[in-house]
């Protein structure tokens, strides 16, 4: 599986010392202790509910916990913006804190609609394929369209995650999420919207 520095040589932002190991630490413990709710996914009028589509749960952690993370990414708004030269950003969308479960999963689709401008994951707990306590296996991120060449659309590259891993892409890009084979998937998701 590819590392960090292939997909920011195809223009992907990472960063992969993001959050130091005690921040996704404590996250990752509040998000197991906390309430969950099913993820949705976008309706045509409405969010909704569709198992077929995705199968993940999101965490209610606290408003400081979440404030915390908003700020820090909101720090890196210069950072993103200088990366993806020519795209003004604007407001940072809610931000989710998902737990992928054995099973668990998020089919192939894109997040351009809706003034959507880039995706961002930030990663809490390591994915490998001989997980411990606090890994998991499968759930790999697949992006696809990252080599701009005839029979390369169609190709995806999975992303190898480590603990306070950011990755960020274009919006437009389609992406998934394997079924998680072992253990659970942590990560934080959000999106950053096209300046108004």
């Amino acid at each position: 599986m590819p590392e960090a520095k292939f997909f920011a040589k195809l223009g992907i932002y990472v960063d992969e010392h993001f959050l130091d190991s005690v921040t996704c630490q404590q996250i990752s413990r509040e998000m197991l202790a906390v309430n969950c709710y099913p993820a949705k996914v976008l309706g045509e009028d409405e969010d909704v509910y569709d198992a077929s589509a995705r199968q993940t749960l999101v965490s209610a952690v606290s408003e400081i916990t979440t404030k915390t993370i908003y700020q820090k990414i909101k720090a890196l708004r210069p950072a993103l913006e200088n990366h993806f030269k020519g795209r003004k950003l604007g407001k940072i969308e809610k931000l989710k804190f998902l737990r992928y479960c054995p099973g668990d999963f998020f089919a192939a689709h894109h997040d351009g609609q809706m003034g959507r401008s880039l995706n961002i994951t930030i990663y809490l707990n390591k994915q490998t394929d001989d997980p411990k306590d606090d890994e998991y296996a499968g759930g790999e991120l697949h992006l696809y369209g990252l080599i701009d060449k005839p029979g390369w659309q169609d190709k995806s590259f999975a992303l190898n995650t480590t603990a306070g891993l950011i990755c960020a892409y274009p919006s437009e890009l389609w992406h998934e999420v394997d079924a998680v084979k072992f253990g659970e998937r942590q990560a934080i998701v959000t999106h950053i919207r096209k300046q108004e």
